[in-house]
């Protein structure tokens, strides 16, 4: 239940948010509208979807008791929930996509716009 409300609620809020995002940065430098709406996309996107998922804060059965358990985070850093740990981590996947993303957009970009010119 609550993995379903939190995927279909994260991943509907953050695409609406990234393409916002998107279209307000366009006309500025190449890089800045992709990376821009990607990051905030992908913040929220974590946010909404471990915390319906896992959060202490909501009622959840003995299925999702684990993700609260306390560890450092990221396995070295301050003491806190499981799911935090794994949300962290979670982001900074999508965070290294976005960057590693950014050189396959911009030649196709560059790609398109120039086959328009020749149009």
């Amino acid at each position: 239940g609550f993995f379903a409300v939190g995927s279909g609620a994260a991943f509907l809020i953050a695409q609406l948010v990234d393409i916002v995002v998107f279209n307000a940065l366009r006309n500025r430098r190449w890089w800045v509208a992709p990376l821009m709406s990607s990051s905030v996309g992908s913040v929220l996107d974590t946010a909404i979807f471990f915390t319906v998922a896992f959060s202490a804060a909501l009622p959840h059965d003995a299925n999702t008791g684990w993700a609260n358990e306390a560890v450092p985070l990221l396995g070295q850093g301050p003491i806190t929930a499981l799911w935090v740990s794994l949300a962290t981590a979670d982001w900074m996947v999508k965070m290294s996509l976005a960057i590693l993303a950014l050189v396959p957009f911009r030649l196709i970009v560059r790609n398109l716009l120039r086959a328009e010119r020749t149009i």
